[in-house]
């Protein structure tokens, strides 16, 4: 699928973690759990705040025209997938 050296080395990883667990997903899963506790102070959550409209704003939201949005997301769809290819 992709060539790059990360990619593979992360491939190799998880063979070897298959391999030590000999394939069974739920020891796998248990190993993954062990390793998560164990780096539990490491861990970092981000918690995203959702900015509250007021009502100016969501009138402003209601009263835009259907059509130009979706021309909006088209075209945000197709730079996404220039950018991909």
């Amino acid at each position: 699928m992709w060539d790059a050296p990360i990619v593979e080395e992360i491939h190799q990883i998880r063979c070897q973690i298959a391999a030590e667990c000999q394939h069974d997903i739920n020891a796998i899963y248990a190993a993954a759990l062990h390793i998560q506790q164990s780096c539990a102070q490491q861990l970092i959550t981000q918690v995203v705040k959702r900015e509250e409209t007021t009502e100016k704003q969501s009138e402003k939201l209601s009263s835009k025209s259907s059509g130009k949005t979706k021309h909006k997301r088209k075209n945000r769809r197709g730079i996404r997938q220039k950018m991909l290819s």
